[in-house]
């Protein structure tokens, strides 16, 4: 069996006091489809202004987001509009 190729390094994300208080504000739902998720398996903290581009780690700077939005918003795909009208909970149901 081939070796798996080394998974890419990322930056930490929020530590993990500013995380639980983005989540609690939030309510646990991703501030973009309405996934509510208690747990906290599914939905996560994620950086309005990435750190990448200057944004920090502050409570203000973070917003809830389902793994499926982090990842849309994450590859620079954030047309939310084309994906509403597709179809808006196709990835809550896994149609």
């Amino acid at each position: 069996m081939a070796a798996r190729p080394p998974r890419r390094r990322r930056r930490p994300g929020f530590p993990a006091e500013i995380r639980e208080q983005i989540l609690k504000r939030d309510n646990y739902t991703c501030q973009r489809c309405g996934l509510y998720d208690p747990s906290g398996g599914t939905v996560d903290a994620d950086h309005i202004i990435p750190t990448s581009w200057g944004g920090d780690d502050t409570v203000e700077n973070g917003r809830s987001l389902c793994d499926r939005c982090h990842s849309l918003a994450e590859g620079g795909r954030t047309n939310w509009d084309w994906l509403a009208r597709r179809n808006p909970f196709a990835h809550v149901f896994d149609f």
